[in-house]
């Protein structure tokens, strides 16, 4: 990030935790979980935030796991 800020680059990390994706054993699925859109929504955010901000890293985990 610090290398190309300059050059206008916003550069961030999407940590998704538990996301229900069908890949995971665990049996947590549900409402409870967050659903891939959520994660979608979340870059969304992140990419079309003003150009004078920027988002270094958002954690996206359950509400309530």
């Amino acid at each position: 990030m610090l290398e190309v800020r300059e050059h206008n680059i916003r550069v961030m990390t999407i940590c998704p935790g538990s996301v229900e994706t069908g890949f995971s054993g665990s049996g947590k699925m549900g409402e409870r979980i967050p659903q891939p859109e959520d994660v979608a929504e979340a870059v969304l955010f992140a990419v079309t935030a003003p150009a004078r901000a920027m988002f270094s890293e958002i954690d996206l985990r359950p509400t309530n796991p």
